[in-house]
C-alpha cells in the first residue's frame, strides 16, 4: 500500500511538472510562434489563415540586430569564459586571505536588477576620459558584467571537484605555473568553461534590460528590436523577430552542446 502511494505521489508530481511545464513555457512560445505566420486568427483555437507577410515586413535594417546580438554574444562569452576561469582559479587554488569576500564580490551583479547595471554604466562611462555611452563597447560591457558571474560560478565549481595532487604532479616534473594551467588545468576544467560560454551566450542574446538603457540608437540587438516593434502596435512583426531570435539561439545553443558533449568524451579519454 505504501510503494503504490509513493508511486502515486510521484506520478503526481511528474504530472504536476509537465503542466505547469506546458503552460508556462511550451504554450506560450507556440502562441509567438503562431502569432509570427498567422493571417487570420480572430474567436478560434488556431490561426484561420497562414502567410509569411509579418517576415516580409521587416526591413533588411531590422535584420541588423541579428548580427548585432550575436556579435556580442559571442565577443561576451569568450571574454567571460576568460575572465571567469582566470578568477575562479584564483579564489579556489591560490585561496587568498579575502578569497570569501572576493567571491561575493564577483557574484553582486546576479543580485542586481540589470536596468540598475545599465544605469551605472550609463553615469559612470558618459563622460572623458571613458566615454564609452553611444557605442556599441557599452552594451558589450554590460552584457559581460551580467553574464560573467554565471562562468565564473561554472567553473569555480569543476575546479572545487578536481583533486589539486594533478597540478601538484605537474609542478614536480618542472611544469612552471603558467604551463600547468594551459596544459593540466584547462583541458580537466573544459566542460566546465564551455558550460559557462554557453550560459553565458544564451542570457546574452536574450538581455533587454540594461540594454535598454546603454544601446545607441544605431546598435540594436534583436531584444531591442522585438520592444521597439512591439510597443509600436506591430505585434505580428515582433513575433516574427522573435521566431527569427529563437531560431538563430536554439541553432547556435544546439551546436554549442554538441561540441561539448564532444568536448567531455574527448577528456574522459
Amino acid at each position: 500500500m505504501r510503494v503504490f502511494e509513493g508511486r502515486w505521489a510521484t506520478s503526481m508530481l511528474i504530472g504536476a511538472f509537465g503542466l505547469a511545464l506546458v503552460l508556462l513555457i511550451l504554450l506560450p512560445m507556440a502562441l509567438v510562434v503562431l502569432s509570427a505566420f498567422a493571417s487570420e486568427w480572430t474567436m478560434t483555437i488556431l490561426p484561420a489563415a497562414y502567410t509569411l507577410r509579418w517576415f516580409e515586413l521587416l526591413q533588411l535594417r531590422q535584420l541588423d540586430p541579428i548580427l548585432a546580438s550575436l556579435t556580442v554574444a559571442s565577443l561576451v562569452g569568450v571574454a567571460s569564459a576568460l575572465f571567469g576561469t582566470y578568477a575562479a582559479y584564483i579564489v579556489t587554488r591560490k585561496r587568498p586571505a579575502a578569497a570569501g569576500v572576493i567571491d561575493a564580490l564577483l557574484m553582486i551583479p546576479i543580485a542586481l536588477p540589470t536596468v540598475v547595471i545599465g544605469l551605472a554604466l550609463l553615469i559612470a562611462f558618459h563622460r572623458p576620459p571613458l566615454m564609452l555611452t553611444g557605442t556599441p563597447l557599452i552594451v558589450a560591457l554590460a552584457h559581460f558584467l551580467i553574464v560573467f558571474p554565471f562562468t565564473y560560478r561554472s567553473v569555480a565549481g569543476v575546479l572545487e571537484g578536481l583533486d589539486p595532487r594533478y597540478e601538484e604532479v605537474a609542478t614536480s616534473l618542472g611544469a612552471g605555473e603558467a604551463t600547468t594551467i594551459v596544459r593540466i588545468v584547462v583541458p580537466l576544467v573544459a566542460p566546465g568553461i564551455l558550460s559557462g560560454f554557453i550560459l553565458s551566450f544564451a542570457l546574452s542574446m536574450g538581455e533587454l534590460g540594461a540594454t535598454s538603457m546603454v544601446y545607441p540608437p544605431s546598435f540594436q540587438t534583436m531584444p531591442v528590436a522585438i520592444f521597439g516593434l512591439v510597443e509600436r502596435g506591430f505585434y505580428a512583426q515582433g513575433a516574427a523577430m522573435s521566431v527569427i531570435l529563437l531560431v538563430v539561439g536554439f541553432a547556435a545553443l544546439v551546436s554549442l552542446y554538441v561540441l561539448q558533449g564532444r568536448l567531455r568524451r574527448f577528456v574522459q579519454m
